[in-house]
């Protein structure tokens, strides 16, 4: 392990909490020291916090986020105490509508043979909002931690199928929005 920071040659370096050591940060520039495999996913939770985010579901919504035009809204973590469902809201600007086509397929081909069935909604809260949560079959029920677990595994699936989709052929705008 390091004993001074790489980035400013500190050595006030403390370890991360739950890191066992294993992950160091500076304590004058902020630098984290350690395995990459350790760092960059310390990386992404503190910036699925900073934008107040769950972690669980950040890498999704990081990688929706490569449809031009697409913002998140928000997103809300799946509970089975509090009865709610991993869910992203986000929103298409102008731009963003043409790529609504290939941003769907991607989904649909990726939540086939996922543990929950999934659905893409379309709803009005002072503007078009769309929703990507697991579809509520029948009349709403209890789930459990397991159900949640399983949505926390589809999510990360879809984020590496939109990853992967992205550079496809068919990953293009459907149409062309006059003006842009």
């Amino acid at each position: 392990m390091e004993s001074e920071c790489p980035e400013c040659g500190s050595d006030l370096l403390v370890e991360v909490v739950g890191s066992a050591g294993r992950l160091l940060e500076c304590g004058l520039c902020g630098e984290l020291c350690g395995d990459d495999a350790l760092v960059g996913p310390e990386l992404l939770r503190r910036e699925a916090r900073d934008r107040g985010l769950d972690p669980r579901v950040h890498d999704f919504a990081r990688r929706l986020e490569i449809v031009p035009g697409l913002r998140i809204d928000r997103v809300v973590g799946g509970d089975a105490r509090e009865g709610t469902w991993p869910t992203v809201f986000f929103h298409l600007g102008p731009v963003g509508f043409p790529w609504l086509e290939p941003l769907t397929q991607s989904l649909a081909l990726a939540t086939h043979g996922a543990k929950l069935r999934w659905s893409l909604e379309l709803q009005y809260q002072h503007r078009l909002e769309l929703l990507f949560r697991p579809r509520l079959l029948g009349e709403r029920r209890r789930f459990s931690a397991e159900e949640i677990e399983d949505a926390y595994a589809d999510l990360d699936r879809c984020a590496r199928a939109l990853e992967r989709d992205r550079l496809s052929s068919w990953w293009r705008p459907a149409f062309r929005v006059r003006g842009t």
